[in-house]
């Protein structure tokens, strides 16, 4: 899952999955070509899900200080414009099929009625029809010079709100459907989520 998704604060490079010693960690491309090039060391991945961790618990028990007075916001500037625009409303409905279709699956994978492998196949599918509406929506935004970071907000909210009141342990589903990119400098991680807000975890050790 934090495959293409972390980025070097540093120098800018991508950082690459590797395994030492069975651990997993992820590191600067550039610095393992050539320590010289670039200071950024390796993390653990281990790191890189508990600090999502914090980040959705915090976000999940603060949302009314945090993401709904933005909601509120983006709504207020739209208000005024007209969004009815049937591709959009195409878009929302499959986007709103696929998200149901993603929660029944992880409701059957809890329940341990999914072999794992076939959960991980169906997973990745919805996932990546899902990344396609999100790039269709951009693209129709960017014709009529326009985003629309209010529908984006509440996606985030309803991905929140699929998930537990505490999250003990990484969900890849959530991770995908919240967070966009994630820039790295040292162990701080700043997490780009799906409708612009950046917030920052420090790593720690585990």
């Amino acid at each position: 899952p934090l495959s293409r998704k972390i980025k070097c604060a540093v120098c800018g490079s991508t950082f690459k999955r590797k395994i030492v010693n069975g651990v997993v960690y992820w590191s600067c491309r550039k610095h393992e070509y050539d320590r010289s090039l670039c200071s950024q060391g390796a993390i653990s991945q281990d790191i890189f899900y508990f600090a999502f961790c914090r980040l959705f618990n915090r976000l999940r028990h603060n949302e009314g200080y945090i993401l709904l007075p933005m909601l509120e916001q983006l709504q207020k500037l739209k208000e005024n414009r007209h969004w009815g625009d049937p591709k959009l409303a195409d878009l929302n409905s499959d986007m709103a099929n696929l998200a149901e279709q993603n929660r029944i699956l992880n409701d059957l994978k809890v329940k341990g009625y999914v072999d794992p492998a076939l959960f991980l196949s169906k997973s990745n599918e919805l996932n990546r029809r899902i990344q396609a509406i999100r790039e269709a929506k951009r693209r129709l935004y960017t014709a009529d010079e326009e985003t629309d970071p209010s529908e984006e907000t509440e996606d985030l909210l309803n991905a929140l709100h699929r998930g537990p009141d505490y999250l003990e342990s990484f969900d890849e589903t959530l991770f995908f459907d919240m967070v966009d990119i994630i820039t790295v400098s040292d162990k701080t991680m700043q997490f780009c989520l799906i409708n612009g807000l950046t917030l920052t975890e420090q790593g720690v050790s585990v």
